[in-house]
């Protein structure tokens, strides 16, 4: 094990969670920037055309480790319902998003990325997301502003989602450095830990008791995970190893 060069993060569950939704609330902030709506189109209207517009088509494309993006969605649902907003599509989605869902940091990880940033470790995310990278990066930076990500990558605008290897690979391209060079961490083994493996990058799997693990990682965390990876609980821990190296 070699010290990286630089280290991405997944978003969700990795460096923030979102431990309240309410997308009955994200609608009502929303609606009150309608300028347009002949057909007088209320939180019931938007959720059942949310259904049809967004839901439906991106569980199909998901499960082909594909991403629609929730832009290409709404212009659909919106031109559709014949409603207009006085926002753009970016604005549209951060309004959404900041009154639907709440955010957290998971615990520590503004000192991991202050103890990168003194060390010359560069960083940056790849996140499977419906979001936009725009929407995305305000997200993370108002809750980090001392961050200094090179990139932010949103799975919308690239086609390809983990554990796609490709998204990795463009990640790898941007950052102009090798497989071997670079860690990837994340809390999801099949997503995450599973796909940079597959990609030549290392996996850190972030188990944190803070994260909403699925069946497959109650599982490994008793039998051990199914591809090499550095197991870790605590950001602290990510710490130690690198001042090990």
């Amino acid at each position: 094990m070699i010290k990286p060069k630089m280290i991405l993060f997944d978003y969700g569950d990795t460096l923030l969670s979102e431990p309240v939704k309410d997308y009955r609330r994200g609608y009502r902030e929303l609606l009150k920037y309608a300028t347009a709506n002949p057909n007088n189109c209320g939180v019931d209207e938007l959720e059942q055309a949310v259904e049809r517009f967004f839901n439906a088509p991106t569980i199909i494309s998901r499960e082909l480790y594909f991403d629609v993006g929730a832009q290409r969605c709404y212009r659909s649902m919106f031109e559709f319902l014949q409603m207009e907003f006085s926002l753009t599509p970016d604005e549209i989605e951060q309004t959404f998003w900041t009154a639907a869902v709440t955010g957290a940091l998971m615990p520590g990880v503004d000192r991991l990325l202050d103890y990168l940033d003194e060390h010359g470790v560069r960083y940056g995310v790849v996140s499977n997301t419906c979001w936009s990278s725009a929407t995305l990066t305000e997200r993370i930076t108002r809750f980090l502003p001392r961050a200094r990500f090179e990139f932010i990558m949103a799975s919308s605008e690239y086609l390809y989602r983990k554990p796609d290897k490709m998204i990795f690979e463009i990640a790898l391209k941007k950052a102009r450095l090798e497989p071997e060079d670079v860690w990837f961490c994340g809390d999801r083994l099949d997503w995450d830990v599973k796909g940079a493996a597959d990609a030549g990058v290392f996996p850190v799997w972030y188990d944190s008791d803070a994260a909403v693990r699925s069946e497959e990682n109650a599982v490994a965390r008793e039998q051990g995970a199914p591809v090499e990876c550095l197991h870790i609980r605590d950001w602290s821990e990510l710490i130690e190893k690198l001042e090990a190296l």
